[in-house]
């Protein structure tokens, strides 16, 4: 039993090299995740538009385009969409995203038969936001097929 102590008491071997490693220098460590971020997305430059461009894009929203299609038409954000607008005496509330003719569209095309959800898949829509625009134009829903 004391020759097992002093064996434990003594300074142990080195088989493995591990005062060698030690010397060595550290291994690279991985790259902090912010900077595996920023590398992932770069920031993108700021986009100013012409005179031209922000005409334009005043016009296209008279002509009824919804403004997230204008900010990717531009490749600009749609707050900075809906700066312009207001900047330029337009205002941009939110507002039936369906009117004139595609509302008309989505009458028909529900009185065929067609589901709000099938509707709003051809639209880009989310389907309450065709059973919003049906219930404001005074038509009334059909139960959900399943219920």
């Amino acid at each position: 039993m004391l020759q097992h102590r002093r064996d434990c008491q003594e300074k142990p071997q080195d088989p493995v090299g591990l005062t060698a490693q030690l010397s060595n220098p550290l291994p690279k460590l991985p790259t902090p995740l912010r900077q595996r971020r920023q590398a992932a997305n770069p920031p993108t430059r700021q986009r100013r538009l012409s005179g031209a461009q922000v005409d334009e894009l005043i016009e296209l929203r008279r002509e009824g385009w919804l403004v997230n299609d204008i900010a990717a038409h531009f490749g600009i954000h749609r707050d900075s969409v809906h700066r312009h607008l207001s900047r330029n005496g337009l205002v941009s509330e939110r507002g039936p995203l369906i009117t004139g003719a595609r509302l008309d569209h989505v009458v028909e095309r529900y009185a065929a038969g067609e589901s709000c959800a099938t509707i709003a898949t051809d639209l880009d829509v989310d389907p309450s936001t065709i059973a919003n625009t049906l219930r404001r134009a005074g038509i009334t829903l059909r139960r959900r097929s399943g219920r």
